[in-house]
């Protein structure tokens, strides 16, 4: 948000202009989503400011206050915000250790097998790991794989 002041207020709902170059649209609407149930949320562009977006708030029960919906809009909005931070940050890392759980498990596997059919059965498994490596496209696998 842009200012601690709401853009408008009335008794019927609370204006809040968001600077999208700190909460992105994408971000707003997440955090519009969590009112759904208590609140009437609008999200829309305004011309006379640009690059930013007004989110209007007006309670569906008459008695919810409106400035508390607006200040928990704005915590949402932070709260939305670092979760989608987290998420991207940490999701490279997730993918390589599902890879590398699914790699050492299949190498285990390949150990324990016979040698006739062992050696079928690591031609399928290293398909396997090279496609889930395409998938996630992550080059440390690949290179964990080829090492197989």
């Amino acid at each position: 948000m842009t200012q601690k002041e709401p853009l408008e207020q009335s008794a019927e709902y609370a204006e809040i202009l968001v600077d999208e170059s700190i909460y992105p649209l994408e971000i707003g609407k997440v955090a519009a989503y969590f009112f759904i149930d208590r609140a009437k949320v609008e999200i829309f562009r305004d011309a006379e400011h640009p690059g930013h977006y007004s989110v209007r708030i007006s309670p569906k029960n008459p008695t919810e206050k409106i400035t508390d919906l607006e200040s928990q809009y704005a915590n949402e909005l932070l709260n939305t915000s670092l979760k989608e931070s987290f998420t991207e940050k940490f999701s490279q890392v997730r993918e390589q250790m599902i890879v590398s759980a699914i790699s050492n498990s299949l190498k285990a596997a390949m150990v324990t097998e016979p040698d006739q059919e062992s050696s079928r059965k690591s031609q399928s498994i290293d398909d396997v790991l090279k496609e889930l490596a395409t998938e996630f496209d992550l080059e440390e696998s690949r290179n964990r794989i080829e090492n197989l």
